[in-house]
């Protein structure tokens, strides 16, 4: 048996331009729009990671 492959097992760019393709719109466009949405992900991912009381008070939290 062959192993499907989906949307998901493409890598991130092509599923850009397929995006990109189906809206009509160029790779730029969609890339501006996705800017700031990484940019989000990429700040919580530091803070989360530099600011280990966010992550370890949650978890004293539960335990509590």
């Amino acid at each position: 048996m062959k192993p499907r492959h989906d949307v998901q097992d493409r890598p991130r760019a092509s599923r850009c331009r397929e995006c990109a393709n189906l809206a009509k719109a160029g790779i730029g466009a969609i890339t501006r729009h996705l800017a700031p949405l990484m940019a989000a992900t990429v700040a919580v991912l530091l803070f989360v990671t530099y600011v280990p009381s966010l992550t370890l008070g949650v978890a004293r939290f539960l335990v509590k």
